[in-house]
């Protein structure tokens, strides 16, 4: 058998309170918290325990009590990691010592599961999530990660530009399968990952129909190294089971993570025109124009969040930008998502507006009313 390299991915945020505009007088009057009026705790909660029960603790228990040869690479966003501590202190507990063994390799991704890089005046915005996980990884693991997959695989050349001249890292994104250097050849890899093994692998696992040793002779058929990515989240949503990947680590198969691949291939230029992602190449979370006006919505506040000077308000903020907010407003019930998310949006810039005011006159010696 031949090499391959498995990339897992798990993201867990803070969803939505639907109820937020109808709500909103009972809770201010019951003296709740902005985080208990913006977001749902008890779906939070019951989800991600759902979730860790059904699917990641049996997988990540059996290969950490295991002897399997077996090593992939890991993105996990730091809001599951806060959830995970939380939630399922097993979880995290299996995790640090499938670090500390070697099998898993973490990979830095944004910390919120946030599109902030589909707009350019979010880049910023964009490398300090990147940051904040990676600080977050150093100081829950003592990593440093040396690979990158962004939220959804979106990647052009200015996401590409901008963590070449910031990190060393391997980037993970979709596309054509193979390996290549971004555009003008310097700094880290590309490694796309090989889409239709990837989602044959996923169905599979679902639909209780994977063979193992086929699975595996077909990766060994592949030239060069074929690089999967998995959403082990989804595949808890659906009712599927991590437990089948155990049984392609018996198959012989070199698995090696996605820092460890060293081939070369030639140069690949995206323009930001052409961003790329995991869904098709295209842009799933800005497709229509309640999408849109959020993001504009977002896009426009950044500047005040800003001015705030305020760790609470930017958190906030940046819980609010996760990509599966967008995703809910392109499906049948998108209507009453954007109407409950629009009215969070609307609320939090009246105080985000009310504190950078008093930040602001406080600094020009204004007085704040």
């Amino acid at each position: 058998m031949g090499k391959a390299s498995l990339v897992l991915e798990i993201h867990h945020g803070f969803s939505i309170n639907p109820n937020f505009p109808y709500e909103r007088i009972d809770r201010i009057s019951r003296g709740l918290t902005v985080m208990n009026r913006y977001f749902d705790a008890k779906r939070i909660e019951a989800e991600f325990k759902k979730y860790a029960e059904s699917c990641y603790l049996p997988f990540f228990k059996e290969l950490d009590e295991g002897e399997l040869d077996f090593r992939f690479s890991l993105a996990l966003t730091g809001t599951f990691l806060e959830l995970a501590s939380k939630y399922a202190p097993e979880l995290t507990d299996r995790l640090k010592s499938l670090v500390k063994k070697g099998a898993i390799e973490l990979v830095s991704t944004t910390y919120y599961h946030s599109i902030a890089s589909l707009s350019q005046f979010m880049m910023k915005e964009f490398l300090g999530q990147v940051l904040e996980h990676n600080a977050t990884l150093s100081k829950l693991f003592g990593v440093e990660p040396k690979t990158f997959m962004n939220t959804g695989m979106i990647y052009n050349d200015a996401i590409g530009k901008l963590l070449t001249n910031r990190f060393s890292h391997t980037i993970v994104a979709d596309g054509s399968a193979g390996i290549f250097k971004p555009y003008g050849g310097r700094g880290p890899k590309l490694l796309m990952r090989h889409r239709e093994l990837s989602r044959e692998l996923e169905e599979r696992l679902l639909h209780g129909s994977f063979d193992p040793e086929r699975y595996a002779s077909k990766l060994g058929a592949e030239d060069g190294i074929p690089i999967l990515a998995l959403d082990l989240r989804e595949l808890a949503r659906r009712g599927g089971k991590a437990s089948g990947l155990i049984g392609l680590a018996r198959q012989g198969i070199d698995w090696i993570t996605a820092s460890e691949i060293d081939e070369d291939g030639g140069e690949l230029s995206v323009p930001e025109i052409d961003t790329i992602s995991k869904y098709d190449g295209s842009r799933p979370w800005l497709r229509n124009e309640l999408q849109r006006i959020c993001f504009h919505r977002l896009v426009s506040m950044l500047p005040y969040v800003m001015e705030t000077k305020e760790r609470a308000v930017l958190r906030i903020y940046r819980l609010i930008q996760d990509a599966d907010n967008f995703l809910q407003m392109s499906g049948p019930r998108s209507l009453g998502f954007f109407s409950a998310y629009n009215s969070i949006i609307t609320d939090f810039e009246g105080r985000v507006a009310a504190v950078a005011y008093k930040a602001k006159a406080r600094g020009i010696g204004l007085k704040a009313n």
